[in-house]
């Protein structure tokens, strides 16, 4: 068995400024795994820096290079054999450059898997990636960048802060025609500023979310706003395993929530958690990074097989060659590494 990982870096169409955090050129690690002449690949998109509890792209990559692949080498000579794909969710630490790594080994060695069985994921889950309707993202953040109107998404992500003047935009939220998610990524700064803040928009703008309001962790401030406002309360860079679904539903934080593959370990976990969100009432998405068509088509069949609301799954405008599309495994392959990339390898004798 031979595995090669290597980074890669694509520039957005369109930057979109978040509260604390713009993103222009994110970054993204990838996974090949061969095994008796069959390859099968993996990926991850980090963030370029740290942002919350998100690890930075360079924070994963040296936890996969240190940690997790030496390991995961450890493993497979002891065993003689590679492990089950939906084993590897429970060998991550409990920390988040951990879940991210092993997150990006489990979907290689599931397209491997599926790849050498001539297998596609879709038929092995019995859904379509095209089933999932869609989110699409802007921000009113910057004043002077052009609002990307809503495609064929059903749902669009507008980012603002605690200084966002809402009624400047009211015009074209309203003349959208499409549900608003109003994601704030934690930088809200209280429960009475909130409500003044969105006060005008909930008469004439479809509203479906308002989203993280404030940091991670933070389970009462959420629940206060969820008793004064007529729209729900979401949950995204607060949902990081299945404790914090139960705190969210215990404290009533929010009804909706946002599930990130990478972020809680991978898609065994992804599924395990909706399945959670589900029995204790919450709605749920899933959510996403700036993933290449590989990862967006597992996520995407992912939110498939569970009755989820519009999620971040459509392709992401980029600048660069998105790889192609193919029959077997998840569907897709990546683009190859470019030269000069920053790469990796390891050997398994098996």
């Amino acid at each position: 068995m031979r595995l090669t990982a290597w980074r890669s870096e694509i520039r957005l169409s369109t930057e979109i400024s978040a509260a604390t955090y713009t993103h222009t050129q994110p970054g993204r690690i990838f996974l090949e795994m061969e095994h008796r002449g069959v390859c099968g690949w993996g990926e991850v998109s980090p963030l370029r820096e740290t942002v919350g509890f998100d690890p930075s792209a360079d924070d994963v990559w040296r936890e996969l290079i240190d940690v997790t692949m030496p390991r995961f080498v450890d493993l497979v000579e002891r065993e003689g054999r590679a492990p089950e794909w939906s084993r590897i969710a429970h060998l991550a630490a409990p920390r988040s450059t951990s879940a991210w790594s092993w997150a990006l080994l489990e979907m290689a060695l599931l397209d491997q898997y599926l790849r050498q069985e001539r297998q596609s994921l879709c038929d092995v889950w019995g859904v379509r990636a095209e089933s999932v309707p869609t989110i699409t993202t802007t921000s009113l953040i910057d004043a002077s960048a052009p609002w990307q109107p809503p495609t064929r998404a059903a749902r669009v992500r507008v980012k603002i802060n605690g200084d966002t003047d809402l009624n400047v935009a009211l015009p074209t939220l309203a003349g959208w025609q499409v549900p608003i998610l109003l994601d704030y990524n934690g930088a809200a700064r209280d429960v009475a500023a909130v409500v003044r803040q969105l006060a005008p928009v909930f008469e004439g703008v479809d509203v479906a979310a308002i989203e993280q309001p404030f940091p991670p962790g933070d389970f009462i401030r959420p629940a206060e706003l969820s008793a004064l406002v007529p729209v729900r309360v979401s949950m995204d860079e607060g949902v990081r395993n299945i404790a914090d679904l139960r705190q969210i539903s215990r404290y009533r934080s929010a009804s909706l929530v946002c599930i990130k593959p990478p972020r809680v370990g991978g898609l065994a976990w992804s599924r395990s958690m909706l399945a959670q969100a589900a029995s204790l009432g919450l709605a749920a998405y899933v959510g996403g990074f700036f993933e290449s068509p590989l990862a967006r088509r597992a996520h995407a069949l992912v939110a498939a097989t569970f009755d989820v609301e519009p999620s971040d799954v459509a392709a992401v405008a980029t600048q660069a060659p998105e790889g192609v599309e193919e029959e077997w495994g998840i569907g897709r392959r990546p683009a190859p590494a470019v030269a000069g990339a920053p790469t990796a390898t390891w050997t398994v004798a098996i």
